[in-house]
């Protein structure tokens, strides 16, 4: 149950930092005035960015890895899936509706990739934090290595 709770938890909070990364693109490429048309349909790229985004995170995995042991691999999965979703964004934004500058693809993708390592690391952060402030990573326990488990 609680893995549930935190992969739909995880879910909404990429639905909410994919719009935000969407908004501060479109205030970056046209330098806080964004045009009456882009204003009128901010809700359609919303829905668009967003619809590409969720299902790439899925195909990439993002909602299924362990983030306490976050390394590279995770990392190169982030840029592989908002990489994705900008690619599917384009596509669909460049066929159906009317096309937008490719800077802000490219800023949508960069904020993208940013908003969501931070928060994926941020999770292995504030789990670390509270095993040191709680004590039980330490209190009573003697280190070892085991020496010879590794890629057998």
């Amino acid at each position: 149950m609680f893995v549930l709770r935190r992969k739909i938890g995880l879910v909404a909070l990429d639905i909410i930092l994919l719009n935000a990364a969407v908004l501060l693109s479109f205030f970056v490429v046209y330098e806080g005035s964004i045009p009456f048309e882009i204003k009128n349909n901010l809700l359609l790229f919303c829905a668009v960015f967003t619809l590409t985004g969720i299902p790439a995170y899925y195909m990439f995995q993002l909602y299924n890895s362990l983030w306490k042991y976050a390394s590279i691999n995770e990392l190169i999965m982030i840029v592989l899936a908002c990489v994705t979703a900008v690619l599917a964004a384009y596509i669909f934004c460049s066929i159906l509706l009317f096309p937008i500058p490719l800077s802000t693809y490219l800023l949508y993708c960069f904020f993208s990739m940013f908003f969501i390592g931070t928060i994926r690391l941020n999770y292995r952060l504030l789990r670390r934090l509270r095993i040191i402030m709680s004590g039980n990573g330490t209190k009573g326990c003697k280190r070892v290595m085991i020496v010879g488990a590794g890629e057998a």
